[in-house]
Parts: structure tokens; C-alpha cells; sequence
């Protein structure tokens, strides 16, 4: 069964539903990046560990939406507190994976040529398949409670291969957004809060989905 233009589309009415109070955290989130980003050249990223915990976040916050629970603005940081110590272990990995792909970027785009520019269109798109992974895993994160982040990887990476259109699809509005913003700025935090609410309402379909399996396979 195909998900995409559902999902999409639930979360663009999630938004819409708690535009006021996504706003406002989407804002902050934004400004704290900005803050973050300034000098993560001085630090090699790692100025953008204080962010991690946040965005979890701001994962437990659209989670909490897309479930149809009433959120409130303590709720950002009660989820950063509450996965603390797995967010942190998820920024020091994609901190890893991110010096990676930096040196490959930048090795291969001396190589000129044909050879060159196919190596970097190669590290640009596994690197985009590594940031849907990573979305994925923290709204499985998120979802999945008290487990580990090993089993929320094994999650997000199952539900990436059952739906390739979904992951295609996503890959292609997060380049439509990153465009959008590039030019209007103001919009990142909205943009993001639009990923993780798209997340998250893929994740709890992809939950229902075993959920109705298992209680068929019961009645049979």
C-alpha cells in the first residue's frame, strides 16, 4: 500500500492544526541553529551537539500531534530530556558520518572530469539517503519508547525499504523546501517541523499497519 501523498498530506494539516505553537518552537529550533552554526567551523560541528537534544525534541513534540494529543510549549523540552542521552549518541554518529562525507566532498570534487563529477553525485545522494535515514530514526525513536537507538535504525531502515516512493518523495520535497528557504530564511524552522511531523505520521501508519496484521494473523 502506498503512503506517500497521504502522508504528505496529513502532515501539511498537522501543521496547519498547531501552526501557532510549531511557529514558535520551529523559530527558536531555527535561531539556536543559527546560534550553533556560527561557529561550528571553529569546532568541526561539534557546536551542534547543544541542538541535537532539542530537535528530539521537537520529534516528541509533532509525535505527540500526529497522535492527536494536546501539546503544550514544556512538552519541547521535556522530550529533549527524556531521550537526552540517546540523542546525544545520534548526534555523535551523524557527527562522524558528517566529517565523512566533508572529506569525500572534498577530495572528490578535486578530481575533474567525468570521474569526478560522478563520485560526487554519488556522496551527494548517499548522503541524502542517509538524512531521510536519520529523520526516519528519530521519529522511530520517538515511537518506539523505552528501545534503543539500534532498534529504531532497524525500524526507519525497514520502513525505507518498503516504501522507496515514500523515500524518494521525501528526498524530493526536502530539496523543494531546502530551495524555498534558501530564499525566504524565516521559514526553516517551519519547514523542519513539517519533516518531523512527516516522520512521525509515517512511522505511526507504518505502526497501525503491523498493528492490523498481527490482530488478523490472531484471528485466522
Amino acid at each position: 500500500m502506498l503512503i506517500s501523498l497521504s502522508v504528505f498530506w496529513r502532515a501539511l494539516k498537522y501543521l496547519w492544526d498547531e501552526l501557532f505553537l510549531l511557529s514558535v518552537i520551529g523559530i527558536m529550533w531555527m535561531l539556536l541553529g543559527l546560534a550553533c552554526i556560527v561557529v561550528a567551523p571553529l569546532t568541526l560541528g561539534l557546536s551542534l551537539m547543544p541542538l541535537v537534544p532539542l530537535t528530539v525534541g521537537l520529534f516528541f513534540v509533532t509525535n505527540q500531534v500526529v497522535r492527536g494529543n494536546a501539546v503544550h510549549f514544556q512538552m519541547w523540552f521535556v522530550g529533549a530530556w527524556k531521550f537526552l542521552s540517546r540523542s546525544l549518541f545520534w548526534g555523535a554518529v551523524n557527527w562522524l558520518v558528517g566529517l565523512l562525507v566533508w572529506a569525500d566532498l572534498g577530495y572528490y570534487g578535486q578530481i575533474s572530469g567525468d570521474i569526478g563529477v560522478a563520485f560526487v553525485t554519488l556522496a551527494v545522494l548517499l548522503a541524502l539517503t542517509w538524512i531521510v535515514w536519520q529523520i526516519l530514526t528519530l521519529a522511530c525513536l520517538i515511537e518506539a519508547g523505552p528501545l534503543g537507538l539500534r532498534v529504531a535504525y532497524r525500524m526507519a531502515w525497514l520502513l525505507m525499504l518498503s516504501q522507496p516512493l515514500f523515500v524518494i518523495a521525501l528526498i524530493v520535497i526536502s530539496g523543494i523546501l531546502v530551495i524555498i528557504c534558501s530564499y525566504l530564511p524565516v521559514l526553516t524552522g517551519h519547514a523542519f517541523g513539517y519533516m518531523t511531523l512527516t516522520a512521525n505520521a509515517a512511522v505511526l501508519w507504518a505502526a497501525e499497519k503491523r498493528s492490523g496484521t498481527a490482530n488478523r494473523s490472531r484471528e485466522d
